[in-house]
């Protein structure tokens, strides 16, 4: 038996062939689902300093949301919220606690799900299997470098880049973006590493401060080791 959620015909006949599945009886039904919706909302760009027009945005983004789970409890529609980044997802979960009122709000904290390691809220607590496996993954992936390379303990000042290098380094960066999203099988470079055009600005702004690693996985929302050394790289490359 194999089981595929939405496929085309072409990867269809893929599977059948690969498995050997000559002969075999297909079952087909549509992939259209009329409960579930997407509902798409372009965001400003709000800097995080400017924390109460941010607080309107969100407020604009899930107000409905929030209403719905305040007069309807459990039997609120569900919505499902997509992030790039995790720490958009521990913001986001803190919106939520703040203008809940507090029935609503001790009904999701009593609850016994288990927090998956999607944000840095939920690291913390999270000990299930996968997501342990996860950590041991990560840990592993930056053992690969010694402690002097990943974490260089440099002592030299920060480097000053000027308006000019800035438009190197960024051209640099989205080459960069492109190049993995190009290498990547399924995913893109935003969904496989977080590398998105935001992080990408996050770097330019903070590249005066980054000499190490660390530095890099502290200042820009990348929590890829290699990446960082990648970016790193470029920084060091533009400063000679």
């Amino acid at each position: 038996m194999a089981l595929t959620a939405t496929t085309t015909n072409d990867t269809m006949t893929e599977i059948t062939h690969t498995l050997g599945m000559y002969k075999c009886t297909e079952i087909k039904a549509s992939s259209n689902r009329p409960n579930i919706m997407y509902n798409v909302k372009k965001m400003k760009n709000v800097p995080e300093e400017e924390i109460e027009q941010r607080q309107e945005l969100l407020d604009e983004i899930f107000g409905e949301v929030v209403n719905n789970l305040q007069n309807n409890g459990k039997k609120a529609p569900k919505a499902i919220v997509f992030c790039f980044l995790r720490n958009d997802c521990a913001i986001i979960y803190e919106y939520f606690l703040q203008k809940l009122e507090d029935d609503a709000k001790k009904e999701i904290q009593s609850q016994e799900t288990i927090k998956h390691n999607c944000c840095d809220i939920c690291a913390s607590t999270c000990e299930c299997e996968d997501c342990l496996l996860m950590e041991a993954m990560d840990a592993m992936e930056i053992d690969k470098y010694d402690e002097n390379s990943v974490f260089p303990q440099v002592e030299s000042e920060c480097h000053k880049f000027n308006i000019e290098q800035k438009k190197v380094i960024e051209k640099q960066l989205v080459d960069l973006r492109e190049s993995i999203s190009q290498n990547a099988c399924l995913l893109s470079a935003d969904h496989s590493l977080g590398f998105t055009t935001q992080v990408v600005k996050q770097i330019v702004e903070s590249c005066d401060s980054m000499i190490t690693v660390e530095h890099v996985l502290d200042k820009a929302d990348i929590w890829d080791a290699t990446l960082a050394q990648k970016v790193l790289d470029i920084l060091e490359n533009v400063a000679k």
